[in-house]
């Protein structure tokens, strides 16, 4: 405790020479005899011996004290604030954490949130002492540490000056566990002698991964309202601990100080979506592209203008004046692609202060059409004589010379001696209809063509016998749904009699009676990839599907012909057809569309070294192909998409299918639900101390850095008082000069 309040106690002992003018006025006293005198007792002055011993007790009193000040003096007392944590410096150890989750993008006056972030740090840095040791770390998409322990200011200048906004949206948690683990590296002498700040623009939903939900009021402004925000990581307890169990371990050690650098809740809007309704997209067919717009701290009621924004290829092609309600709202936008190749589109948002949430991009490969491969061991002969034929004009109807397409699919039939030196990476999907014959090398094509994301479709009709289906099927583990069985009769005036499809808008198909069909086995524990997408009106399934991989594989019951149905002449079997594989295609870029933290992932068809890549930062990385376990060829991938935008990998023609791919931010931090003073003490920690902008940081930081010694202040009273004692020793006449 002495420690604590003086630089040098042990000079304490010597207070007790405060006695020494006691002892020397008790052994140098004179001893007198007292003689009786009558004559004098008229003589005496009873008032002057009392005036006497007044004045040597006053002068007693100040030597005492002269002596005791000396001593003080050579102790060096000092005045500790309260928020200095230790007496020696080279125990001292700050560590700054920063939120920089794309939320700190956000406009707070004439700065952003993580601006304001960088000038109160800056301040922090001001104020400490030269020889304390800090250490840097952000909380971007992750956490990642910035800089280890040093003294160089300038060095950390440089360092907090380069921090920019991040395009993820991490956890607090993981920031505050690596500065728990950075405080206990350089173990204390004793009682608190660290301090952590964390500059945060306090986002709930950043607080509240890896831990326990937090309840807040409602930014809607509904009476009473509240929100509850779930941790995305799982619950109390997670692997590195949650929020609310760390911060008590480094309250124990450290004074944790907090900065909240955000804004008072201004309307925010943000798009969640922006993709094309139709995915099979075409050169010069019409399509609408979905944008959903949603909105956070706008009362209900209320809307929002905005402008919308769309950009293709980096130039301007649409805008749009818009009014978002409270809630949001979704928006379509028409546009026709006319030239083919890849596009990069861009939707912008105007009409707020968070601008990183505000806009979205969608990268599309755009073919001239969609090519089908259908694969028919009767290509060769007529069309009239060959029963695929149905199918090959529902796939792409003709077309009047200089009408706009009816269908954004085009067709090549073949047999599989002549598909053996096809590309299937080219084909949006492939049908197999009357192959009776499956050779090992078209079953192992198929496998991987639908494993790399293709479309496979198998039509088990007239002549199909389910044996050499056996080496797609694999027992359930490869891509084909189920295994087929022999063909039944439908039986006669039977209500199960036509097809029912369960797409949307595949039109109707009552017309097109069966008189057989193939029943299709799903397993007694069907993958969970399978489900039924037509089915007889009896509800046998006719139609299945199976995701495998990153593509699709159907199985249809049904012969493509006549011979069993009379499907093929139904007004709408175009119109099934092809919505049966815009089903089966999905979206043809979901590969190459991904959000910040996804991995991208893509076969190299020819032999590469390495391949570099160009990050939308600027930043370019090398990349080596991997063997992947049963995979016939290596495969590239990135999971370091920690960056909003377009990603483009250096390859040759030919090495890869698509190499380039964008990155969009995930939007669970546009809510802006922010945790007030309150909110954090209550549901976060208690113990901590709240820092504002406002505030003069480097004058608190110095102060909290400075021990004050009071010797300098005793000398002067010394001085004072040895003057006092001198002047008053002349005085009362027991000095002479």
């Amino acid at each position: 405790m002495l420690a604590k309040l003086f630089q040098h106690p042990l000079f304490l002992p010597a207070l007790a020479a405060v006695m020494i003018p006691i002892i020397i006025e008790w052994l140098l006293r004179r001893r007198r005899r007292r003689i009786p005198f009558a004559a004098m007792r008229f003589l005496q002055d009873t008032e002057r011996p009392k005036k006497i011993r007044m004045q040597d007790r006053i002068l007693l009193v100040l030597r005492m004290l002269i002596l005791g000040f000396i001593v003080l003096a050579l102790a060096r007392p000092l005045i500790q604030p309260e928020d200095v944590i230790s007496m020696d410096r080279r125990d001292r150890l700050v560590v700054l954490l920063f939120d920089a989750t794309y939320s700190n993008g956000q406009r707070v006056g004439n700065l952003s949130a993580f601006e304001r972030s960088r000038r109160m740090a800056l301040e922090v840095l001001a104020g400490l002492p030269e020889s304390v040791q800090v250490a840097v770390g952000v909380v971007g998409h992750s956490l990642k540490p910035v800089q280890d322990w040093t003294a160089d200011k300038g060095l950390l200048t440089e360092k907090i000056e380069g921090l920019a906004v991040s395009h993820g949206s991490g956890a607090m948690r993981d920031g505050l566990a690596w500065a728990l683990e950075k405080i206990k590296e350089k173990p204390a002498s004793g009682g608190k002698t660290s301090e952590l700040y964390v500059f945060s623009d306090l986002q709930a939903i950043t607080w509240a991964k890896g831990g326990a939900p937090l309840t807040l009021p409602s930014p809607q402004g509904g009476e009473g309202g509240v929100i509850t925000l779930p941790s995305p990581q799982g619950g109390e307890g997670g692997v590195r601990g949650s929020v609310r169990a760390l911060m008590p371990q480094i309250g124990q050690r450290a004074q944790v100080f907090v900065a909240d650098t955000g804004g008072k809740g201004s309307p925010n809007l943000f798009v969640t979506r922006f993709e094309p309704v139709d995915k099979v997209l075409a050169v010069g067919v019409n399509t609408e592209f979905l944008v959903d717009i949603q909105t956070a701290n706008l009362p209900e009621g209320r809307s929002l203008p905005a402008r919308l924004t769309l950009f293709v290829n980096g130039e301007k092609r649409h805008f749009e004046a818009l009014s978002v309600p409270a809630g949001g709202k979704q928006f379509r936008v028409p546009y026709k692609l006319l030239s083919h190749g890849e596009q990069l589109l861009k939707v912008m948002i105007e009409g707020d202060d968070s601008p990183l949430d505000n806009e979205r991009l969608y990268l599309a490969e755009v073919p001239t059409a969609m090519k089908v491969l259908l694969l028919d061991d009767q290509a060769t002969v007529p069309p009239h004589q060959r029963a695929s034929v149905f199918l090959e004009y529902a796939i792409a109807p003709p077309s009047a010379p200089g009408r706009e397409p009816v269908s954004a699919f085009t067709v090549k039939a073949c047999a599989w001696q002549e598909a053996q030196r096809e590309n299937f990476g080219e084909y949006a999907a492939v049908v197999m209809a009357g192959v009776r014959d499956l050779p090992s090398g078209l079953a192992s094509r198929m496998q991987f063509y639908v494993r790399e994301g293709g479309s496979l479709l198998v039509l088990a009709g007239e002549g199909v016998e389910p044996f050499p289906y056996e080496a797609l099927f694999q027992q359930g583990s490869g891509p084909l749904p189920a295994l087929f069985k022999g063909k039944e009769e439908v039986p006669a005036h039977s209500a199960g009699g036509f097809l029912k499809s369960l797409l949307p808008d595949s039109g109707n198909l009552e017309e097109g009676t069966f008189r057989f069909f193939r029943p299709v086995a799903v397993p007694d524990k069907p993958h969970e990839g399978i489900k039924t997408l037509a089915q007889l009106s009896s509800g046998q399934p006719l139609v299945i599907v199976r995701s495998y991989g990153q593509g699709k594989c159907a199985l249809l019951g049904m012969d493509p012909g006549l011979a069993w149905s009379r499907l093929p002449l139904a007004a709408d079997y175009p119109v099934f057809v092809q919505q049966l594989l815009r089903a089966m295609v999905d979206d043809p870029n979901r590969l190459v569309n991904l959000n910040v933290g996804a991995t991208f992932s893509e076969p190299v068809l020819i032999s590469a070294q390495h391949l570099l890549l160009k990050r939308p930062d600027g930043q370019k990385v090398r990349l080596a192909p991997e063997a992947v376990a049963g995979e016939d060829l290596p495969r590239v991938a990135y999971s370091a998409t920690d960056v909003r935008g377009l990603y483009d990998l250096e390859a040759p023609p030919g090495v890869l299918a698509r190499s380039r791919f964008v990155v969009n931010l995930k939007t669970d931090e546009s809510d802006m639900a922010r945790l007030s003073e309150d909110d954090f003490r209550s549901q976060v920690a208690r113990e901590v101390v709240f820092l504002s902008p406002s505030q003069n940081i480097t004058k608190r930081v110095e102060a909290m850095h400075t021990l004050r010694e009071l010797a300098g202040m005793i000398l002067i009273l010394l001085f004072l008082m040895l003057l006092a004692e001198s002047s008053l020793a002349t005085r009362f006449g027991l000095r002479k000069g």
